[in-house]
């Protein structure tokens, strides 16, 4: 069976797909000003893997785009391989935006102003850890292609490391090595958000942070993107889709995606059962009237001699 790549047509309705798929749950970050509910590990896991991808594809189409020709891009590029390319860097865009607006941000006491709530961080300390680890983790992935690109390299290189394996390290460090760790690196997103689903949702403050409907959305448009990729990309050396060596060279965008989709997708059912559940509690606490037993520290509070 002949392979023949989707048509570019398709992948343009993804790549707009994909962008709406993140107006509910940035749009409610905005207008609640509030992160609760909202892992910031489960996010830092999702940009990673997002800013993982755009290095990738940034090494091949724009730092060394001669050593992969009709090798997963065309040479010379397609309308469709910018277009692969664009799907990639909205994608980090709009997860380094969630990050941004997301995690580490309580309720603002500035809800009518946007440059007062933007500005207002108490919580910066907590957030700097994370803050620091994607920092580390940029400087092991796009900055040296930025340093590249800006003509730096020879500079930097050395008899025992010259210039080509300067750039190579940075091939097999990534391509073999930490692009390998990104499935499961986004699968792990799914503890530290599942947790928080489970402590937030049937609380009275519910979890304005985190929007079901962004979850809902984004398991089936990660999905279809994910299925897209098998036939989007110059597909040559190889007897069959699947052969050993797919995944480094063919498939860290059908696996990861994969992924992503599939956790949202239980992230999805859980919070959809944790709100039933809550829903129930909530319904059963009205028709007693509201009325609550007193906890033991409740208890120890109250007099004992009546008044």
């Amino acid at each position: 069976m002949a392979y023949t790549e989707v048509p570019d047509s398709v992948r343009i309705v993804l790549l707009i797909l994909t962008a709406i798929s993140f107006i509910p749950q940035l749009r409610r970050l905005y207008s609640k000003k509030n992160s609760l509910g909202l892992s910031p590990s489960y996010v830092l896991c999702n940009l990673i893997v997002a800013t993982e991808q755009f290095a990738i594809i940034f090494y091949m189409m724009i730092s060394v785009p001669e050593a992969f020709g009709n090798s997963f891009v065309h040479d010379p590029h397609t309308v469709g391989d910018w277009v692969n390319f664009a799907q990639i860097i909205v994608t980090w865009i709009l997860f380094l935006a969630v990050y941004e607006l997301g995690p580490g941000v309580p309720p603002s006491p500035y809800p009518d102003s946007f440059i007062l709530t933007i500005t207002y961080r108490p919580a910066h300390r907590a957030k700097c850890g994370y803050v620091a680890i994607y920092i580390i983790y940029l400087l092991i992935s796009l900055v040296p292609l930025e340093l590249d690109q800006m003509g730096l390299t020879p500079h930097l290189a050395t008899p025992s490391w010259p210039e080509n394996d300067l750039r190579e390290a940075w091939a097999f460090t990534h391509g073999l090595f930490l692009n390998t760790l990104m499935p499961p690196l986004a699968l792990i997103a799914l503890i530290p958000q599942a947790v928080q689903i489970w402590k937030h949702i049937g609380d009275p403050v519910g979890y304005p942070g985190l929007s079901v409907w962004d979850l809902v959305i984004q398991s089936g448009v990660f999905g279809s993107v994910a299925v897209s990729w098998i036939w989007r990309v110059s597909f040559t050396g190889y007897s069959s889709k699947f052969d050993p060596g797919w995944f480094w060279d063919y498939g860290w965008p059908v696996v990861e995606n994969g992924v992503v989709a599939g956790v949202q997708a239980v992230l999805a059912l859980l919070a959809g059962w944790r709100g039933c559940v809550g829903a129930r509690k909530r319904g059963r606490e009205q028709q007693d009237g509201g009325f609550e037993e007193p906890t033991p520290e409740d208890r120890e509070r109250q007099p004992l001699l009546p008044k």
